[in-house]
């Protein structure tokens, strides 16, 4: 088609079998070829590397990278490669299977004692956001919706069983992070995700 990349739904996959990964539903809802996220803000939802095949010339005329010493480092890549695309194939279709591991070996995601677990997330998302606002200032609203919607909702149901200096480290980040969001994206989050979002802006 000529499109600058590729990009295919994502399933989880644990004992009970394949399921669609809950964070790429909006935006694998139909295959379409030659779009890109202006026309279909849900693909700012697609933030995984392993789902994507690049043409050469445009991952190297983007300057597309992956940041290192870092984990979700998928997401800043991701949104720089949406926000940098011309045009975008999206396949409806499974094409990546993403294993939950069952039991004590369990991925890097879902290792919520690690501080990075927080503290890298943030990172990731404020690397993506100081990418959009001096280039695509127009799709921070819609990356700001689905960050706080799919990593703080991750975030906050870990945070309890964190340790206190890993809550710390949460705060620390999340409060500059969250005071830059604007007021129309926060009232349109579901009202108890709202709730905590404005208690850890106040540093509660």
């Amino acid at each position: 088609t000529g499109s600058d990349f590729l990009t295919g739904k994502v399933s989880r996959i644990d004992a009970r079998g394949a399921f669609p990964a809950p964070m790429h539903k909006e935006a694998f809802t139909h295959s379409e070829l030659q779009t890109n996220v202006t026309e279909r803000p849900a693909l700012m939802r697609d933030l995984l590397a392993c789902n994507k095949v690049y043409r050469r010339d445009f991952w190297d005329t983007a300057g597309l990278e992956f940041v290192e010493g870092v984990l979700y480092e998928d997401g800043p890549t991701s949104v720089r490669a949406h926000a940098s695309a011309k045009s975008v194939d999206v396949i409806a279709v499974p094409i990546y299977y993403w294993r939950l591991r069952d039991g004590v070996t369990r991925s890097l995601s879902q290792q919520s004692e690690d501080k990075r677990f927080f503290v890298d997330r943030i990172y990731a998302s404020q690397v993506s956001v100081d990418f959009l606002r001096e280039r695509r200032p127009e799709l921070l609203p819609a990356f700001y919706a689905m960050d706080i919607k799919h990593k703080f909702d991750i975030m906050y149901k870990a945070l309890p069983l964190a340790s206190v200096e890993n809550q710390q480290l949460f705060m620390e980040s999340a409060v500059p992070y969250l005071a830059d969001v604007p007021a129309n994206v926060l009232d349109k989050l579901p009202q108890a995700l709202r709730e905590r979002v404005a208690l850890t802006r106040k540093g509660a």
